[in-house]
């Protein structure tokens, strides 16, 4: 049986004296999901600038010609797909930082048209 919320008709008279209550506690919000998704930006791009390192070590070891014997000859080329894997997920890693970035300025106008009202 699907739930059912009762419906309460709210006079606008109600509406007006709580606007600066519901305004403040929503801007606190949007400040709070601002330093959420900077912090997410932040921690997103430190990873994807380890990941760089990580992944330029992998190569290298990979086209190393230390490696002789098949097995090991199998080891650079499962570093080198490491690396590759690694990439990918740097490169995603690179893209929400950008949506958190992209979020972090669509939350700040949000602040401002908040401010105008």
């Amino acid at each position: 049986m699907p739930e059912t919320t009762s419906f309460v008709p709210i006079a606008a008279s109600t509406i007006g004296p709580t606007l600066p209550f519901v305004d403040a506690a929503r801007e606190q919000i949007i400040r709070a999901l601002q330093v959420i998704a900077l912090d997410n930006a932040r921690a997103l791009h430190a990873f994807g600038s380890g990941t760089t390192d990580i992944c330029t070590g992998l190569r290298l070891l990979a086209v190393s010609d230390a490696w002789s014997s098949p097995a090991q000859r199998c080891l650079a080329i499962e570093a080198e797909l490491l690396a590759d894997a690694i990439g990918l997920v740097a490169t995603a890693a690179g893209l929400a930082e950008a949506e958190y970035r992209r979020a972090h300025g669509a939350l700040g106008l949000e602040l401002e048209a908040l401010g105008a009202r």
